[in-house]
């Protein structure tokens, strides 16, 4: 996974985003579990299935709905496979520790929001 910075120049003015670019090395492993279907799980949820729930959520509460996962940029399946997709860190986010998991406030506000 890299984290990269883009300037585009729109209109004059210059726009700089932060993004997360996940590719495959190109080694046996990682092309094994690109041939399994790795990243197509993934883009399929970035490309498909996230819309989908977005969508359902704003008709449901028009205005009042947030985005709850990064937006989606890119993806290229096959050999060599990549994802493009915005840094949530550079808003302020963090991940979690992965082996500790949510406290409650955390958990409640998970559920607020999907729910």
């Amino acid at each position: 996974m890299f984290r990269i910075t883009v300037e585009v120049t729109k209109g004059g003015a210059i726009e700089v985003t932060s993004l997360v670019v996940k590719a495959t090395k190109d080694t046996s492993f990682f092309n094994e579990l690109v041939r399994g279907g790795l990243f197509d799980r993934e883009i399929e949820v970035f490309t498909k299935i996230l819309p989908s729930v977005h969508r359902l959520l704003n008709d449901a509460s028009p205005g009042k709905y947030q985005p709850f996962a990064a937006n989606f940029f890119y993806a290229l399946s096959g050999l060599p496979s990549c994802l493009v997709m915005e840094d949530l860190k550079a808003r302020g986010f963090e991940m979690a520790e992965r082996t500790v998991g949510l406290d409650l406030n955390h958990c409640l506000l998970v559920m607020r929001q999907i729910g």
